[in-house]
């Protein structure tokens, strides 16, 4: 592996894909590195998922991030940092738990924070060129 980009390597020779599952909580997701700072939840990783210290640009396939985003100090460096992390045609699928606020978003027309995208471009996925 040396002189090789390592993203977190033991999960990258077995996997073959890098599939991050952010803040998992009691979401373990077998296939994926379920990350989360809390130690007594079940995860692989236990680190700060909003700056992944652990974790190489350009490494991840797959990112979920459930119902996190919403915790997050400064979300625009947190979604920054994700974006860093996964590879160019990565998969990064963020869910949020707050529908209320997004549909009054949505009716008053206004852009949602952090993304900079209008109530008529909704996001199931993000897929990185």
């Amino acid at each position: 592996m040396r002189g090789q980009p390592h993203c977190w390597k033991i999960y990258a020779l077995y996997l073959g894909k890098v599939k991050l599952n952010l803040g998992c909580w009691i979401f373990y997701q077998e296939g994926y590195v379920n990350i989360d700072r809390d130690r007594e939840v079940r995860a692989d990783r236990y680190e700060d998922i909003s700056t992944l210290p652990s974790f190489e640009a350009n490494c991840a396939n797959e990112i979920c991030a459930g119902h996190v985003a919403e915790h997050m100090d400064d979300v625009k460096a947190s979604f920054g940092r994700w974006f860093e992390v996964l590879k160019p045609g990565g998969r990064i699928t963020i869910t949020v738990p707050d529908c209320r606020g997004a549909n009054r978003m949505w009716l008053e027309r206004k852009r949602f924070p952090a993304l900079e995208l209008g109530p008529d471009e909704g996001i199931i996925a993000i897929t990185t060129e």
